[in-house]
């Protein structure tokens, strides 16, 4: 996984690998998750499937959107669930890093 301690370390690039393992955390943090909120459960099953598509399309541009999509999302989960938002934050940093 690609975060900010990877910068810190002076590394300064993320590969499609280390792309598909944030996104495989992602997706494991989404599976954990929780919730009884309609709008909550909404948006991840977006991101979910949003996810998906990147992993099985990588070339398919579906990324592109991945990141706007997170950084909307993050904010419903930043207080209930920590860990999740984390993932999320780290993909968006990943994607940027990408130049995404």
């Amino acid at each position: 996984m690609y975060d900010i301690e990877d910068v810190k370390k002076g590394r300064d690039t993320v590969t499609q690998s280390d792309l598909h393992q944030t996104l495989g955390d992602l997706q494991k943090e989404i599976d954990k998750t929780q919730t009884d909120d309609p709008e909550k459960q909404a948006a991840l099953d977006d991101i979910q499937t949003h996810v998906q598509k990147v992993l099985d399309e990588p070339e398919g541009g579906h990324h592109l959107t991945l990141s706007d999509r997170l950084e909307k999302t993050v904010i419903l989960f930043e207080s209930d669930h920590p860990s999740l938002a984390r993932a999320m934050e780290i993909t968006v940093n990943s994607l940027s890093a990408m130049g995404i």
